[in-house]
């Protein structure tokens, strides 16, 4: 932060500039630094402000053990916005940008990912079809991620307050997520269902007795 600044004025950026970023951003962001400063402390090495040398070793490491050029970029995203926050110079990406190439060019193991089909959302409900807690929290979490296409994080973040029902359909109030980058929030409906053993609403209604 700039010198002359008042304690409050300074608490006043800082706040600002974190909410100019998604929560997930933030979090992701303040980890990757974390990770940062526990190699550096490791190694008795200063994090803030970092030496070119100490970073381009950190994520070199990093790039060998995670193979992804995706964690090499979010690492130094991190580092970097971090010493903006703190008004301090910026770590150059000139070596990182070989770094993440390297990142690139190694295997990575291919993970297969199956489609959620209604087929498979159908064996699911039906293992968590008894009548306690879990089971009926399990059973509407899949029911409403299926036919809302919400992130999970999205959900379990929701309270009471953020549902507004009505006779046939409940709206579900995101107050933010990560493809709303202006945080205006919005209202996802969720319908009822002939089909009470799969029914989202039902599921959800019964979560909240």
């Amino acid at each position: 932060m700039k010198e002359g600044m008042s304690v409050t004025q300074r608490d006043t950026l800082l706040s600002q500039a974190l909410q100019s970023r998604a929560d997930s951003t933030v979090t992701n962001y303040a980890a990757a630094f974390q990770r940062f400063s526990k190699w550096c402390s490791d190694r008795k090495v200063c994090p803030l402000p970092c030496r070119e040398i100490d970073l381009t070793l950190f994520l070199s490491a990093e790039a060998e053990k995670q193979r992804s050029a995706s964690c090499v970029l979010q690492y130094f995203s991190g580092i970097k916005w971090v010493h903006n926050l703190g008004g301090l110079p910026e770590p150059s990406d000139s070596i990182t940008t070989h770094i993440v190439e390297f990142a690139k060019r190694q295997p990575t193991e291919k993970r297969n990912k199956r489609e959620v089909t209604a087929e498979i959302l159908r064996k699911i409900c039906t293992f968590y079809s008894g009548s306690s807690c879990f089971h009926v929290r399990q059973r509407a979490l899949c029911l409403v991620l299926f036919v809302g296409f919400f992130r999970i994080s999205e959900l379990l973040g929701l309270s009471r307050g953020d549902l507004e029902w009505e006779e046939s359909i409940v709206w579900v109030r995101l107050n933010s997520s990560k493809t709303d980058k202006h945080r205006q929030g919005n209202r996802v409906p969720i319908r009822k269902s002939s089909t009470s053993n799969f029914c989202p609403f039902s599921a959800l209604l019964s979560l909240t007795k």
